[in-house]
């Protein structure tokens, strides 16, 4: 029997560890709450808009294709409305009799036959992509048979777009 005491005091000296174990157990509560904010940017990314043409063989009389499109370097897809295409030349007709209504540069007698598009321009995530096609025109050089539109040989025209 002393040895079965001896279990017994043995078990219930464990029993007092493995209940003070327990009551050394602590935690904490509490409460909290919070927000965060961030501003996006203040300026959206921007397209550039392209009007493609060939105007080697723009002669009185003829017509050249001019393609637009624009192109986007960011990663983002970009909505753009149409843009307005404008043309000038860098040449002059100063000296020669015009028509009343004629001005001096050799733009009076080029003319676009349709505006650029707008669309969505795809963003620029690997080589190759972000541009779009904004639709195309026939850019045309008017003869005139009253003017002589030879100082107009040789000139730069430029189609610009914007919005």
């Amino acid at each position: 029997m002393k040895l079965n005491k001896k279990v017994a005091a043995g078990l219930a000296a464990g029993a007092v560890v493995v209940a003070g174990s327990g009551v050394a157990y602590a935690y904490w509560t509490t409460t909290g709450s919070g927000s965060g904010n961030s501003t996006s940017s203040a300026t959206p990314a921007s397209v550039t808009y392209h009007a493609s043409f060939d105007a080697a063989t723009l002669a009185p009389g003829t017509s050249v294709s001019v393609a637009y499109s624009a192109s986007n370097a960011s990663p983002t897809i970009l909505q753009v409305a149409a843009p307005t295409a404008t043309f000038s030349s860098n040449k002059t007709v100063d000296g020669l009799a015009m028509a009343a209504n004629k001005s001096n540069s050799c733009a009076q007698y080029l003319s676009l036959s349709a505006q650029p598009t707008g669309g969505q321009v795809p963003a620029h995530t690997a080589a190759g992509d972000g541009s779009v096609s904004l639709g195309s025109a026939t850019l045309s050089f008017d003869d005139s048979t009253t003017d002589n539109q030879n100082l107009c040989q040789g000139q730069t025209v430029t189609i610009s777009l914007s919005n």
